[in-house]
């Protein structure tokens, strides 16, 4: 008596589990096509970003405008001016990186030492004013190194003391200056956000970019950081 109805229980289980399969490959069968669309866009959706290369996200990323810091020491002195003067300057500065492109724009201090010969002119050694200009990066040559190549430009205030025969005896000037320079460098990445770099370059003290009134030798080292 026990024994068939254990049976009967377990032939309507099997039964039952057998029609729930008919059932839903019935409903899988007859799944709408816009119902299958719209599961194979999710699945795609979420696996999407996993098969992008790592290469092409970090195109990706360097598409897009980065921000930074840099500070950099330049040490200018000309080399055929009637009374020639040397700038030490330093410089913090905002930068820009979009691909190769770098543009920066800051404030700088300038320490200006008296000519080598005196015009009798007496001179304030300390300069202030601001630097601007663009630098292009090349392809690296080795692992983590890379040349580039800047057109700087600075304008800044210098003030001195004339002396004069009759009165009055001194007179206090005032005078705007500029300076411009193309230069060639060399970058080296410590890490994707630090970057040192060192250059060399000429220039000029005139209002025109390149205008060699007189000449002046420019080389400069300096520290970037990324945002």
């Amino acid at each position: 008596m026990t024994n068939n109805f254990l049976g009967k229980g377990l032939l309507v289980n099997i039964i039952s589990v057998n029609q729930y399969i008919h059932n839903t490959q019935i409903i899988l069968k007859h799944k709408h096509p816009a119902m299958k669309t719209r599961c194979i866009a999710i699945f795609l959706i979420i696996i999407f970003p996993a098969l992008i290369p790592e290469s092409m996200a970090q195109e990706v990323s360097k598409s897009k405008p980065v921000f930074g810091a840099r500070f950099s020491t330049c040490f200018d002195f000309e080399i055929n001016s009637y009374t020639p003067h040397n700038l030490l300057q330093y410089t913090p500065a905002l930068t820009i990186d979009y691909k190769n492109h770098n543009f920066y724009l800051g404030p700088e201090y300038i320490r200006f030492y008296e000519p080598t010969k005196s015009d009798g002119n007496i001179y304030n050694p300390d300069l202030y004013g601001v630097n601007f200009g663009y630098r292009h990066y090349f392809n690296e040559t080795t692992r983590n190194i890379r040349l580039f190549g800047q057109f700087n430009y600075s304008v800044y205030q210098i003030r001195y003391t004339s002396h004069r025969l009759g009165y009055p005896y001194t007179h206090n000037y005032k005078e705007i200056r500029t300076k411009n320079n193309v230069s060639i460098g060399i970058n080296f990445e410590l890490n994707k956000d630090i970057r040192l770099f060192s250059g060399i370059g000429i220039g000029s003290y005139s209002e025109f970019f390149m205008f060699f009134d007189d000449v002046v030798i420019t080389t400069f080292i300096g520290l970037d950081y990324r945002f």
